[in-house]
């Protein structure tokens, strides 16, 4: 299996041309059938209500939020009809000005306001709104309408120039000049109201004639209350000054991290859900390794790390495979058999912003129990532009350079800004080298009554040099096109990452009185596709919005070559005290590398791929109930095609084929074999010298046999080397249909309640194939290796359909301070290899190995409550709970086979052990408590007012019930008996806590931050003694950027890992520690250039 042709990709672009060009086509060609040019519109606009109100007035008077960015006017319009309730309709007769150009607002304003606010940008000012005797609202240019016109005969004009004024203008800081961005400005006592833009420009249209006042808030600012006079028909021009709120000291002016903290912000409190947002301009300026790392600086989200990088993210205690991954609203297929991705895979070049969704809406996939990541991506800006970066790194685990990293990104729009066009590459080549520590041990009998636990003691421990460089390679292309009443797009997103490890490993065995060697190289190749073809139109009152997206991802190991060499009896035990830690072992050790010989050789590969088929429709139906109450209602459907496959082959070379290796005329090695027919290890050492101490010069790498010369024995004799058919049982195929369908209703009463209720259905249908069989491995002698497999393909089908009834409501108490409540429902599907219909039975370990094909998906009842402040001085606070009931919760089973029978498996494995996913019977529960606080101190005495401060603390509870199988003696004899205790959830972290501190002045612009994670339960073992932990975390970083010439040159560093923090791992106790892994800290310095 090798990852499929990109050139699918290349053929999907080129036909999303073809539709835009053929849709640009079939619209001219109908405006030119009607005798008017692509441009042209109405000379009156039709607005007919699709319910009547109780009168025109109250109709014009209803308040809409709008959030357009960058749509065109005629998209506008039509965007609030939908939102009114109402039809909008062309004739044929005028063409407006600009009819074509971007629309920019965010603001809660009436109807007939955010009418006049659109047509500001088609620079049409003279225009009345009128309605007619039969309820048809007529947008008409003032010097075209007439009296007595057929179309507007015995109407009631609605005068606006005699009741209605217009405020523009800017907000300003009062000490520096500088404008503000994101201020709110509001007529008093009402919904109505705007926020600035980026200059600080704002405009507030269809303001009652009369004394009035507006409130102008801004944080770190002293709110305003301004006395305003309308005059009636005018449009007032008026700058807006507001004061630092410090407590002395200068002024300030608003930086680029404030800037995105602010945009942050206003997405979050503008949400209908529960959601937490990193913007585009937070991590641009001062980014952070990858979306792992940039995800994990949110409330509830632990990171999960390999080599000191963040993989993958853990919502409010629940594993990686309990969270959907989206690029754009588009499922991304997991890279792992568990369904989790590695976000590692996304570099933040890429991307336009971040959002945790912790309660999901019905128009959302419903396997989302920890919450649902939307990776979104960036479009064309309608101004060109170009950002180019390059950067260099020192590594100190490497004590050297060894880090690069460049990136391209160009985006403009063109033929009258209906084309936009986005490109970006991104390269990198980073080394991940590590020092990794681990141990296990052996318990030595049950504890006794008057004992705290049963007595743990050392068994062994191993030691590893890990020599890891990786190389990621992304790019992507995005189009749209502009339609009258909506646009078509296009998105391509690709990204690779290429591993190579080499590992020397030295390892210690109490038990079995050996040392072993075991030096490999493996490589790993991950990648992702993923494309997108969308649309989105606004017809006859409706928002209609469709999408057909292909995805793949691929894990494959090409090559995994390591070699394996014992010394036997190493270790003099004779009066050894055992009852000390791992680290004593080495002192046991005879070292005796002349005594050491080639026990075998393995050689793995396997391939992994996932491709995702998925269409969707969704559609808006906009709805009026009076004055003070409107929404929509939303409906749609989807339907996803998943196939992903494993397949896995194993060779090796075993001590005892040694002379068929090297005693064969034509072998190039017939000098590695000793005088007892075994491979000698001395040989394979080509330095000897070499030796040095890592993990902190406390242990020793000598004495390591050469990768480069085991390499060439399975690049010359591959042939020789026996398959292991036992590794063809962890290989699968697996097909899932699934079709979804929603309705969900969003309702604003009045200014402050909104409530979003909905159901959504998932059906699914899924083929699954896999081995049953069995093995037995028996080296008959020295010269006969033997593996004896019976086993054939089984083929298996399941059909399960579930409801999700979710309902969220948002309370706004007063315009700084509201309550978001929500109860949904959401679902987790097994592991691919869980659910397909595996049988192994290996009959020289009496071990049984299957899956289930009758288990059951992970539901969970989900319960949210947030109070949300938004205050001037002290920014956004955020404190919310969290509850979750989890049912059928799916864990690994150990226990005896007692009767066979009853198992439907063979007699003959009665007593032998089996291991099995089951569901869980017992409820699990999981709660919290996040506490947030984003502010910028801009109050504080200068030179304060440049802090930028983000904090968040989260405590997370978790109780699940894990079984265990133990022999009980009773009157009828020892009987085999199931039991249960209670742990926390795996990846559940107790205390989660994120600190950053960043500052800006003038160009300069630093972040200090920190991470903090608590315990954490990484693997259940069969009883709490052997239960593994990863220990507490804390990690500091540092980004430091200076920007010159206006922000087109910016020189940048980044300080990863500041203490040299290490991983740690225990086992049932900090006393036990289980591994160590350090990898150092880690420096960049870069140059980003932007035109």
């Amino acid at each position: 299996m090798k990852p499929e042709n990109p050139s699918y990709h290349s053929v999907l672009t080129v036909l999303t041309l073809a539709v835009i060009c053929f849709s640009s086509a079939a619209f001219g060609q109908n405006r030119q059938g009607n005798e008017t040019d692509t441009l042209a519109v109405a000379k009156y606009m039709y607005f007919a209500p699709a319910t009547m109100s109780e009168a025109n007035q109250e109709m014009l008077n209803q308040v809409l939020t709008l959030n357009f960015d960058g749509i065109t006017v005629e998209q506008a319009l039509k965007k609030i009809a939908v939102k009114a309730g109402l039809r909008i309709q062309f004739s044929k007769d005028v063409t407006l000005v600009n009819w074509d150009a971007p629309v920019h607002l965010q603001m809660n304003t009436t109807v007939a306001g955010a009418i006049y606010a659109v047509l500001h940008y088609a620079e049409k000012y003279h225009v009345r709104l009128l309605v007619t005797r039969h309820g048809q609202l007529i947008l008409s240019q003032a010097e075209d309408y007439k009296q007595g016109d057929d179309k507007t005969e015995s109407i009631s004009i609605v005068e606006v120039q005699e009741q209605y004024g217009t405020l523009s203008g800017r907000v300003i800081d009062s000490l520096t000049g500088k404008p503000l961005y994101g201020a709110n400005i509001i007529l008093h006592n009402t919904a109505i109201g705007t926020s600035s833009n980026d200059e600080g420009e704002f405009t507030i249209v269809w303001l009652p004639a009369g004394d009035q006042s507006i409130a102008v808030r801004y944080m770190g600012y002293i709110s305003r209350i301004l006395p305003l006079s309308v005059i009636p028909g005018e449009t007032m021009e008026k700058n807006i000054f507001l004061e630092p709120d410090q407590l002395e000291g200068d002024g300030v002016t608003i930086y680029t991290q404030a800037f995105g903290q602010a945009r942050a912000i206003r997405q979050q409190l503008n949400a209908n859900t529960i959601v937490n947002v990193v913007s585009e301009t937070r991590f641009r300026e001062l980014p952070d390794a990858n979306a792992a790392e940039s995800i994990g600086r949110l409330p509830g989200v632990s990171v999960i790390r390999a080599a000191g990088e963040g993989q993958k993210v853990a919502i409010r205690g629940m594993g990686p495979q309990y969270s959907s991954i989206t690029i754009d609203g588009n499922r991304v297929p997991g890279t792992d058999g568990d369904r989790s991705f590695n976000l590692s895979m996304i570099t933040p070049d890429m991307l336009a912003g971040i959002e945790v969704y912790k309660s999901i809406r019905p128009d959302m996939d419903a396997d989302a129990i920890g919450g649902s990541v939307n990776i979104r991506m960036g479009e064309a800006a309608g101004e060109t532009r170009f950002r180019v970066n390059l950067e260099s790194g020192y590594n100190n685990q490497i004590t050297g350079v060894g880090n690069y990293k460049g990136s391209i990104l160009g985006s403009s729009r063109f033929l009258k800004e209906r084309l936009g066009v986005m490109a970006f590459a991104s390269a990198q080549d980073v080394d991940r080298s590590a020092h990794i520590f681990s141990s296990s041990y052996t318990i030595l009998r049950d504890k006794r009554p008057d004992e705290p636990h049963a007595p743990v003691v050392v068994n062994s421990l191993s030691i590893t040099d890990v020599q890891s460089t990786r190389q990621r390679y992304g790019g992507g292309l995005s189009l749209d096109w502009r339609l009258p009443g909506g646009r078509l797009f296009v998105n391509n997103v690709y990204s690779q990452q290429n591993r190579e490890e080499i590992r020397y490993q030295r390892r210690y065995h109490l038990e079995s009185n050996l040392q072993e060697w075991l030096p490999g190289r493996v490589r790993r190749n991950i990648f992702t596709l993923n494309s997108t073809l969308a649309g989105e139109h606004s017809f006859s009152g409706l928002e209609v919005e469709w999408r057909l997206n292909r995805s793949v991802s691929a894990y494959n190991v090409p090559h995994q070559h390591r070699g394996w060499f014992r010394e036997p009896n190493a270790l003099d035990l004779a009066g050894a005290d055992l009852s000390g830690g791992p680290e004593i072992i080495p002192t046991f050790a005879r070292n005796r590398p002349d005594l050491a010989y080639l026990e075998s050789l393995i050689n793995q590969e396997s391939e992994e791929q996932q491709t995702n088929l998925s269409a969707s429709m969704d559609i808006k139906v906009p709805v009026v109930m009076g004055r003070h109450a409107a929404g929509y209602f939303k409906f749609g459907g989807k339907h996803y095609h998943n196939y992903r496959d494993r397949l896995s082959t194993g060779y090796r070379v075993h001590s005892w084929d040694v002379p068929n290796l090297f005693n064969n005329p034509n072998s190039m090695f017939p000098w590695l074999v000793n005088e007892n027919g075994r491979a000698s290890m001395i040989p394979f050492i080509t330095d000897p010298d070499r030796r040095y101490f890592i993990l902190d010069g406390q242990y020793e790498i000598a004495h390591m046999p050469s990768i480069r010369l085991i390499d060439q024995i399975w690049d010359n004799y591959s042939d020789l080397y026996r398959t292991l058919y036992f590794y063809r049982f962890d290989d699968y195929e697996a097909t899932e249909r699934l079709t979804a369908g929603y309705i969900m209703a969003e309702f604003t009463i009045g200014s402050r309640l909104m409530i979003l209720p909905g159901v959504r259905y998932e059906h699914e249908h899924s083929e699954y194939k896999a081995m049953v069989g069995s093995f037995q491995v028996k080296p008959e002698d020295i010269d006969e290796y033997e593996i004896n497999h019976r086993a054939s393909d089984s083929l298996s089908t399941r059909n399960v359909g579930m409801w999700f009834p979710m309902v969220q409501a948002r309370y706004r108490v007063t315009d700084w301070f509201d309550i978001r409540a929500a109860r949904t429902v959401t679902t987790s599907r097994p592991h691919f290899l869980d659910i397909s219909p595996r049988l192994m039975i290996q009959y020289d370990g009496g071990i049984v190995t299957r899956s289930n094909t009758q288990i059951k998906p992970i539901r969970a009842v989900n319960y949210d409550l947030f109070l949300t402040f938004n205050h001037n001085r002290f920014g956004l606070v955020t404190i919310g709970g969290f509850y979750k009931e989890v049912e059928d919760l799916i864990y690994i089973r150990n226990a005896r086979i007692v009767y066979p029978d009853k198992m439907e498996l063979p007699q003959n494995t009665r007593r032998f052990q089996i291991t099995e996913p089951v569901n869980n019977e017992n409820l699990t529960t999981v709660h919290g408590l996040e506490v947030e606080w984003q502010s910028n101190l801009t109050w504080l005495p200068s030179p304060f007012n440049g802090l930028v401060l983000n904090a968040n603390y989260s405590r997370v509870f978790s109780e699940a019930h894990y079984h265990s199988f133990e022999f009980r003696r009773t009157s009828e004899g020892i009987v085999g008996v199931d039991t249960f205790r209670t742990a926390p959830m795996v990846h559940q972290a107790d205390h989660i806590a994120n600190m950053s501190v960043g500052y800006d002045y003038r160009g300069f612009s630093s972040r200090v931050s920190m991470q903090y994670q608590g315990a954490t339960l990484r693997s259940i073992g069969d009883r709490p003694e052997t239960d593994w932990y990863t220990d507490d975390y804390l990690r500091f970083d540092a980004s430091i950027r200076q920007r010159f010439f206006g922000g087109a040159l910016s020189i940048f560093a980044n300080l990863h890992n500041i203490t040299n923090r290490e991983d740690r791992t225990s086992q049932f106790t900090y006393d036990l520690p289980r591994s160590m892994e350090y990898y150092g800290a880690t420096f960049d310095i870069g140059l980003e250039y932007r035109f």
